[in-house]
């Protein structure tokens, strides 16, 4: 099968399939011709002197050009394109993040690699306390065509200012920051990390310690994923709470924990479409533990667990087609803080709640021809120790879902989809209300609501082979065998379901 993409920006990149062919149509290409990072021939000074709509290249047998003087701004339209039969691999060394899409441009970035971009960290001084991105930060119009962005990890949280009781800074998305319009088409995304929360200050009361940022995406925007696969991500870790600071009148409980980050794609604003992808074996991080209290007042509780794959804010409209969520594995809940000491009875702090591993709506989600299986839910933490003959805190859930929770006010449907193999204390497979529109499989219906079911099939395994190159871009699941029902064959109403 051939497919061919036009880049939406200048017209003058032609995808098919996998390979590129660079057909510049408005101007003469601008050709990068050393991996310096500055200079004549430098990409960087290559991007400085380009006009608007124009195509950028690379000589053959360039290597990778690494930056050593900061990020890669682009501020106008742009096309990158890399060479078809060998990518151009761009990196921010460890030191920078490596592109900055200005508001405003319509940029295409097709053919490269985006590796080892460091994204900034927090500022206690000023500005943001919360860590950015590490790998490319967008506020315009981007498309990212047949590119990989790996290896890249946000940036630190910052320690609060010493002023009492102020919270740590949350660290930054270790692959992309969207707050513009993004398209991914048959990309990569894997590798990346998220950025440590940063710790808060003592106080009466302390400041609760940052959460960890998103591994592989985190959109505030317009979002479309199509053939491609996010993998292997890895959510940053929470900052631990602080130790409570006596005071007689106030409140000197310990610090409360930072959750652990998102491993894969978190839907802040906007919209999610995503087709024909695969979304696995990404890690959402532990939560931190809850600080001590002080003399006689009560431990921090633990931060939450992050979440695996998609978590979907409030307010947000996501729609999953044709696309596999597989493999992916929750952080546990971080231990509550222990009670303070040497005073009258104190209590533990609550062990948190391990994250969703699947999908983890607050939203609209809406999803069709697709299959979420054998993602695994944390551990629940502990509850911290009481002091002076107070209790114990209470442990945390040991993940809501494995596969899918729909939260208390959001709308999610399901249609020609498997849900099956998940783990989860509450619905292993789903928890809460899911609309079915028909022929879907759900392998563990307990604490799951199908509304309006029709040709469901419930409680029984969908008999799937192994992850592997089953046809389409990325890779799927096939079941070994039809579904013993009497319309499960392949050209049976649940034919959808196998691919």
């Amino acid at each position: 099968m051939t497919a061919t993409l036009t880049s939406p920006v200048t017209g003058s990149v032609v995808s098919r399939g996998r390979g590129l062919v660079v057909k510049p149509l408005s101007s003469t290409p601008d050709v990068v011709t050393t991996n310096g990072d500055a200079g004549s021939g430098s990409l960087r000074g290559t991007i400085a002197n380009a006009n608007p709509g124009d195509t950028i290249t690379f000589a053959p047998g360039l290597g990778t050009i690494t930056l050593t003087s900061g990020e890669l701004v682009i501020t106008s339209n742009l096309t990158i394109a890399g060479a078809a039969d060998s990518p151009q691999t761009v990196s921010g060394g460890g030191q920078s993040r490596v592109f900055e899409i200005a508001p405003g441009a319509q940029v295409t970035l097709v053919g490269l690699t985006i590796v080892n971009g460091r994204g900034p960290d927090g500022t206690s001084g000023g500005g943001s306390y919360n860590g950015s991105s590490g790998g490319i930060l967008n506020s315009g119009t981007l498309s990212i065509i047949s590119s990989t962005i790996t290896g890249n990890s946000g940036g630190n949280g910052a320690t609060t200012p010493s002023f009492p009781g102020s919270f740590g800074g949350d660290g930054g998305t270790g692959g992309i920051l969207n707050s513009g319009t993004l398209s991914i088409i048959s990309s990569t995304i894997t590798g990346n990390s998220g950025g440590n929360g940063g710790a808060g200050t003592t106080g009466s009361p302390p400041g609760s310690g940052g959460g960890g940022g998103v591994g592989a995406l985190e959109s505030k925007g317009t979002l479309t994923i199509s053939s491609s696969t996010i993998n292997n991500n890895v959510g940053g870790a929470g900052a631990p709470g602080v130790a409570g600071q006596y005071a007689p009148f106030g409140e000197g409980h310990g610090g409360f924990g930072g959750g652990g980050g998102l491993g894969g794609i978190r839907v802040v604003l906007g919209t999610l479409s995503m087709s024909n992808s695969t979304v696995t074996n990404n890690m959402g991080a532990p939560g931190a533990n809850g600080g001590p209290g002080s003399t006689s007042n009560n431990g921090g509780n633990g931060g939450g667990g992050g979440s695996g794959a998609v978590d979907i804010n409030g307010g947000t409209t996501v729609s999953i087609t044709n696309t596999t969520v597989t493999s992916n594995t929750s952080g546990n809940g971080g231990n509550g803080g222990p009670a303070g000491a040497g005073g009258t009875a104190s209590n533990g702090g609550a062990g948190a709640d391990a994250g969703v591993a699947g999908l983890s709506s607050q939203g609209t989600l809406h999803i069709v021809n697709s299959t979420i299986v054998s993602n695994t839910v944390g551990v629940g933490g502990a509850g911290g120790p009481g002091a002076s003959g107070g209790t114990t805190g209470s442990t945390g859930i040991s993940g809501y879902s494995g596969g899918i929770f729909a939260g208390s006010g959001s709308v999610a449907t399901l249609r020609t989809s498997i849900v099956s193999g998940n783990t989860g204390a509450i619905g292993p497979d789903c928890d809460g209300s899911l609309a079915s529109q028909g022929y879907n499989l759900l392998g563990n219906s307990a604490n799951c609501v199908l509304t309006n079911s029709t040709n469901d099939l419930t409680n029984i395994s969908p008999q799937l082979g192994p992850l592997q190159n089953n046809g389409g871009p990325t890779l799927r699941y096939h079941p070994t065998q039809p579904w013993r029902t009497g319309d499960g064959d392949r050209n049976g109403p649940h034919a959808a379901c196998y691919r």
